[in-house]
């Protein structure tokens, strides 16, 4: 277990490096969805959460990761922090925008039953970098980034996730809905649909996604449909993560 903490601490280290101070534009960098402790996790509750992961299509690569610490334990009540950092590659016809962000939030999770909401806000830097030398927006920016994720299992075997994002750099708010069916005792799959904006564009997607895929100490995700945006740019996307208890 060791060994694979600090491997993925080093693959995390390596994430952030590449991606300079920060992070993302147009969509945001995926949410992180914490989902409850498989049954046979230790008794030990986990309180951190290392997570990583890349989203691409044939218009920008995005790669994203961070830490997630709830003090009291990830599937307790109570107090939450998450800091995460990105960095994203648009390409256009005109050229390509390189925007890189770093997020610190912190904020509360509650649970009642089979239902759990998380809240959170927090500082967010951005730098944008366009390679058009007469670009109008470049440079550092400081904002308020704010997160609202929901997770609902109304019967063991279906469940019903959301995440909301907002921030005042740039303008960009969006949101994901997933709902998903339980296969196999384990990871979840099922349609996803997505919707995001800022000052730069608007970007809609629809696809379908596993999540909670247990690989020893690891949980992987995946997803992958058809998107689309307001510069005429359509086609498939695919996005991956990896998630660590500690």
């Amino acid at each position: 277990m060791v060994c694979r903490v600090r491997g993925l601490s080093a693959w995390l280290a390596a994430a952030m490096m590449v991606a300079g101070v920060g992070t993302v534009q147009a969509q945001d960098a995926p949410p992180v969805l914490v989902l409850p402790s498989p049954a046979n996790a230790p008794s030990n509750p986990a309180h951190f959460l290392l997570f990583n992961g890349i989203d691409l299509w044939r218009g920008a690569f995005d790669l994203y990761g961070g830490v997630y610490w709830a003090p009291g334990g990830l599937n307790d009540d109570g107090l939450v922090t998450q800091l995460q950092v990105s960095r994203r590659i648009d390409r256009y016809d005109s050229g390509s925008t390189l925007t890189s962000r770093v997020s610190t939030l912190a904020g509360y999770r509650f649970k009642r039953g089979d239902f759990e909401v998380k809240l959170l806000v927090g500082p967010q830097f951005q730098n944008i970098d366009p390679t058009a030398p007469n670009a109008s927006l470049r440079g550092p920016q400081f904002g308020v980034h704010g997160v609202i994720e929901t997770w609902w299992e109304p019967t063991p075997s279906l469940l019903v996730a959301s995440s909301w994002t907002a921030y005042s750099v740039s303008n960009g708010r969006g949101g994901r809905i997933a709902a998903g069916v339980r296969l196999f005792d384990g990871f979840w799959t099922g349609p996803e649909a997505s919707a995001f904006a800022d000052i730069y564009s608007t970007q809609y997607r629809v696809g379908m996604h596993i999540t909670g895929w247990h690989w020893h100490d690891l949980e992987w995700s995946a997803s992958a449909g058809y998107l689309e945006d307001n510069y005429h740019r359509r086609g498939g996307y695919l996005r991956l993560g990896v998630l660590l208890r500690h």
